[in-house]
């Protein structure tokens, strides 16, 4: 069974969304450099904060898993634009990640973030570009 959102055109380039199960809610709107009022993450900003949170999310089961302290670890993503047609051309994420595991957890964990499944579905439109540090 899939999980469904429902989302309804408000104005303004203006998207509400509900997530089905759990009924919470998030706001679209088209960003500044197309027109719109960038009030609110724009969809596409959201497949950029999906990578982010699927990879950190996908790290943290694999941490619990082997015993490595992840709490605290990071991403910021960046989200590349390019034309014909306008589309997502690349995501760069740059990984702040707990020092608290082992050399061979770290490896493992940074394996994980490509295996997440928002990863997998872009890999082969979208270039990902992932930097790992662990701040001390």
């Amino acid at each position: 069974m899939g999980v469904k959102m429902n989302s309804k055109y408000v104005g303004e380039q203006t998207v509400k969304n509900v997530h089905g199960p759990s009924k919470s809610e998030i706001t679209t709107t088209a960003p500044v450099d197309v027109g719109g009022t960038g009030r609110y993450f724009s969809p596409t900003d959201l497949l950029a904060c999906s990578l982010g949170c699927c990879a950190l999310t996908t790290m943290g089961k694999l941490a619990d898993k082997i015993g490595c302290n992840f709490e605290g670890s990071s991403v910021e993503v960046e989200k590349h634009i390019v034309e014909g047609p306008r589309r997502v051309g690349k995501l760069s994420a740059d990984f702040k990640l707990s020092p608290k595991c082992t050399k061979e957890q770290r490896e493992a964990l940074e394996e994980a973030a490509y295996t997440c499944p928002v990863a997998l579905t872009l890999k082969e439109t979208v270039k990902l570009d992932f930097r790992f540090s662990y701040s001390t």
